[in-house]
């Protein structure tokens, strides 16, 4: 047992992701591991993950926990109880990460909206590091071949995070039922009743035109931003939708003109 805690221990000192003592154990970094070890051994980087409660920074913490010579190493360190993150670039690391990119991923993958619990928020902010130092140093990484790697950097994952529609994709994974439930009344509103009080019926249609064309655009963000976050489990969550689809059908059928009802009433699709 002691042999068996002794190399567990060893294996996790030298891996890419490290537990503090008065940290929360969190499972899931066996793939952060695979792709900081081949990325060590490809590049010469060392991307570091550490995980601790209350981080005191402080260069004797700093020392203790991720060593006294870091040239050729990239450090993140999570601090779990104040939700913030720290991070340290080596003197031969410094050109592989731009700032605003390294922060844009951390924040969105370790502290954001990103699905999943914390050993895969650090696998999914490893690999889009990974591949992005792995690129400039012109190395591909064979472990990355299996593993989603979210593209951070495409055109329709920078649209969610606009400014016009960041706050939005926020709020919904802040509380997806909520958000679903409450957003479309809101916005009804706003687009629609405010106008009809103040300027009329006339301008309650140009609203409500409006509203519609509004709700299209924000679910569109949204959903493109699920449907990139929750990627690899598309497969699962189309297999699931297949399997409950006669289920579906079955309800739609017996509801239809309830379902009807409602979409006229809310909507207003009648005409």
């Amino acid at each position: 047992m002691h042999a068996l805690a002794f190399v567990l221990g060893s294996l996790l000192l030298f891996s890419g992701v490290e537990y503090r003592n008065n940290t929360l154990f969190f499972p899931g970094f066996q793939a952060t591991n695979m792709i900081t070890a081949e990325l060590e051994a490809k590049t010469g980087v060392r991307l570091r993950f550490i995980i601790d409660k209350n981080i005191p920074m402080s260069v004797n913490y700093i020392e203790k926990t991720a060593g006294r010579v870091l040239d050729n190493d990239i450090v993140i360190l999570l601090d779990t109880g104040k939700r913030k993150l720290y991070r340290f670039q080596g003197k031969n690391t410094e050109g592989l990460l731009e700032n605003a990119f390294f922060s844009f991923v951390l924040e969105n993958e370790l502290l954001g909206p990103a699905p999943g619990l914390t050993g895969k928020k650090v696998e999914s902010a490893a690999a889009i590091l990974a591949k992005h130092i792995s690129a400039k140093k012109g190395v591909p990484l064979l472990c990355l071949r299996n593993i989603y790697v979210k593209p951070v950097d495409s055109l329709f994952y920078r649209i969610t995070e606009m400014w016009l529609f960041k706050p939005f994709v926020r709020a919904f994974y802040g509380n997806m039922l909520l958000f679903l439930s409450i957003f479309p009344v809101i916005t009804w509103f706003i687009f629609v009743k405010l106008p009809e009080t103040f300027s009329g019926e006339e301008a309650a249609a140009t609203g409500k035109t409006a509203w519609k064309l509004f709700l299209f655009v924000i679910f569109c963000v949204i959903i493109t931003r699920v449907s990139t976050d929750f990627n690899a489990l598309a497969g699962t969550i189309a297999a699931a939708l297949v399997m409950y689809m006669p289920f579906v059908a079955i309800a739609a059928a017996v509801f239809k003109e309830e379902i009807r009802s409602i979409t006229i009433k809310f909507f207003g699709w009648e005409d």
